[in-house]
């Protein structure tokens, strides 16, 4: 019998806490009861559950589910540290965008080609969601994002956005 996708994910997080020694602060991992039309994860905060990570209950795929759950990694880690300026100077301001904008920039970026700087077109949505895009990225290990090899050679901006984020994390 295939082990429940919560399991897993939950080990992934202990997992990558103790690889990274950082703690995420993630309360619980739940299905997101909104996953109807693609595999979407999320992370949200509320005083009355603690944080908690949404997991897409039909993705069977390990490697999509892991790509999921270390973007929301990467939004825990906004959440709960001190973002440093040389991160916000390169990602832009990590303020919440208005709920309306933020939906518009989803439908404009969710498909297409990337664009230079950026590890995926969700990336362009905003400065936090290009930090999470990047951070998954980054922790992965990955050379491929969306089944598109991702040259760093010939892209210097990802490139250095790549490296202040393994600086962060003390990888390099």
């Amino acid at each position: 019998m295939e082990r429940d996708n919560r399991d897993y994910v939950c080990d992934l997080i202990k997992r990558t806490e103790n690889k990274l020694g950082i703690d995420f602060y993630v309360d619980w991992v739940a299905y997101n009861p909104i996953s109807v039309f693609w595999d979407s994860a999320s992370y949200c905060v509320s005083e009355k559950n603690g944080a908690i990570i949404f997991i897409p209950k039909r993705t069977k795929d390990r490697s999509t589910l892991r790509e999921l759950v270390f973007h929301e990694l990467g939004h825990a880690y906004v959440q709960n540290y001190r973002i440093p300026k040389y991160i916000s100077n390169t990602f832009g301001n990590f303020d919440d965008l208005p709920f309306l904008d933020y939906q518009y920039r989803i439908m404009k970026n969710y498909s297409g080609p990337r664009n230079k700087g950026f590890v995926s077109r969700y990336a362009e949505v905003s400065p936090e969601e290009d930090f999470a895009e990047t951070f998954s990225f980054v922790i992965s290990g990955r050379k491929y994002f969306n089944g598109e090899l991702i040259l760093l050679n010939s892209d210097l901006i990802l490139h250095r956005k790549i490296k202040l984020i393994k600086k962060l994390l003390r990888l390099n």
